[in-house]
């Protein structure tokens, strides 16, 4: 399945999805209203572990070989697509956990391309790639400040 910083990378990406959805489970038992969202926290836990499955090497291999090359493509689109509309709800629902995942996310992004940086021929795309995961960071621990914001108001204006 690749190098074993993939697999390592991989490892920490699925520590860190059990963790946010463990946190957003305790929070669900404490609100009634979030008990949906617990499902499609999971929902997304599983779309991302299809999606881990899809963009490995031996995932494509096996998309190509059931579906053909259009069938594989096809697929990953659909996976991508269906993760956008998955994050776009679950932002919605606990923008703070959402936030959470996104500087995981970010920072395993930031360390899978630094150890994959060759100093014979370093790509412009890495360095793209190195520029994308500071930027996911930073709009995750934004996400994080802008829901302890909302709450803290949500806090005032119930004390008023």
């Amino acid at each position: 399945m690749g190098s074993s910083v993939e697999r390592f990378c991989l490892l920490l990406m699925g520590i860190a999805l059990v963790i946010v959805a463990v946190r957003v489970f305790q929070e669900a038992k404490e609100n009634s209203k979030q008990k949906a969202f617990v499902r499609e926290i999971m929902l997304l836990v599983l779309s991302g572990s299809v999606t881990t499955f899809i963009v490995t090497d031996t995932g494509l291999r096996f998309l190509y070989r059931h579906f053909g090359l259009y069938g594989m493509r096809g697929v990953v689109c659909a996976v991508v697509i269906g993760l956008g509309v998955g994050a776009h709800y679950w932002k919605r629902m606990n923008q703070s956990s959402y936030g959470i995942c996104e500087v995981i996310f970010g920072s395993l992004s930031g360390i899978f391309i630094t150890f994959s940086l060759s100093l014979d021929t370093p790509l412009m795309s890495q360095w793209v790639g190195l520029g994308g995961s500071a930027y996911i960071i930073a709009r995750g621990l934004n996400n994080v400040f802008e829901a302890k914001e909302k709450k803290n108001l949500s806090a005032i204006q119930d004390s008023l």
